[in-house]
């Protein structure tokens, strides 16, 4: 089903927050104008006689960067990335361009799997994590397939670091439009074995840090009126696990957490999602022992999922929870 062009330009200008855009009338016929403002003083104008051609320009433009900066527009991997947009009725869906995500936990695993996407999807991608090594590797790669990244070495278990982070991405990038709280932490240990400083650092990392992000970043995406937050679960956020004590209530609580963001933004076009896996072939999925990896999820697979998500389109709610499990049983050889 085709959009009318009244409500095709509506949503050009939530997606491309940055631009202002408006209907023309260019001699004997109409036209699209798109402006924005640039450092020193500066300004950019395109023109397209339809909205076809002004979305594609406007996705080539926000991916290239402002005049001058160096970048090539006709690079070819920005009309492959174009290409790739999923179709609603005519209109090309560009949800992510020129926005501003945040990922945590984004140096290895599902976190640099998300960040990839994102990336590829035309955001640009602000990456989180301590291990200041390998955030340079997972943004380097970012880079060489034609995205932006900004690594920032963040302790998500300290105020001061995550303040840090969101004032560094403000000044380089902008506000922040999606946030995914991927960063985790989990023992293997029943209740009565788990310290009070481990329930303390797991709450501190899978739980808190994920509330102090959200109520720093919700009020700039409803004043936009637009926000995606991917919180990154666990099985063990639907389901009762013991021998994970301090892991499963934390992600229990996540979830809560993402069920009050999404309950009290549907009117902001702000969506929360908790995806909850099954056991994945990262790090975290060898703390349980007896386990058979064979079995696991697969990053990638987990990472299709978020995809998914960004692109559904605004009228569609799914979730907050979204549950993934293997068919195949992974406690079993």
């Amino acid at each position: 089903m085709s959009q009318t062009p009244a409500a095709w330009l509506a949503r050009l200008k939530v997606a491309f927050p940055r631009w202002s855009i408006q209907r023309v009338t260019a001699g004997s016929g109409t036209g699209f104008t798109a402006s924005r403002g640039l450092p020193g003083g500066r300004s950019q104008s395109l023109y397209a006689p339809t909205l076809a051609e002004l979305e594609y320009e406007l996705g080539i433009a926000t991916r290239a960067g402002p005049p001058g900066a160096g970048a090539d527009v006709g690079r070819p991997h920005h009309k492959e990335r174009l290409a790739r947009l999923t179709l609603v009725g005519e209109c090309e869906m560009t949800v992510l361009a020129d926005r501003v995500a945040v990922v945590t936990g984004a140096s290895s695993g599902i976190g640099a799997g998300l960040a990839a996407m994102l990336a590829d999807e035309g955001a640009r991608v602000v990456l989180a994590a301590r291990r200041g090594e390998e955030l340079e590797r997972v943004a380097a790669g970012i880079r060489r397939a034609g995205g932006v990244a900004v690594p920032v070495v963040t302790d998500l278990a300290d105020d001061e670091s995550m303040a840090r982070l969101l004032t560094r991405t403000a000044a380089e990038l902008g506000p922040v439009d999606v946030l995914v709280n991927n960063a985790g932490f989990g023992l293997w240990k029943p209740l009565d074995e788990t310290g009070i400083d481990e329930w303390d650092h797991t709450f501190a990392v899978n739980v808190r840090a994920a509330a102090y992000l959200c109520t720093a970043v919700l009020p700039g995406m409803q004043a936009r009126r637009f926000g995606r937050v991917i919180n990154i679960g666990s099985e063990a956020a639907v389901t009762i696990v013991p021998g994970l004590a301090a892991y499963c209530v934390s992600k229990h609580a996540l979830r809560a957490l993402t069920e009050v963001i999404q309950d009290a933004n549907h009117d902001n076009g702000i969506k929360a999602w908790i995806i909850c896996p099954g056991f994945v072939d990262t790090d975290m999925g060898e703390v349980v022992p007896g386990t058979n990896p064979l079995n696991f999820l697969r990053i990638s697979e987990v990472v299709d999922m978020a995809r998914y998500l960004i692109r559904l389109d605004y009228n569609v709610k799914l979730g907050p929870e979204i549950l993934i499990r293997t068919m195949r049983n992974p406690m079993t050889t």
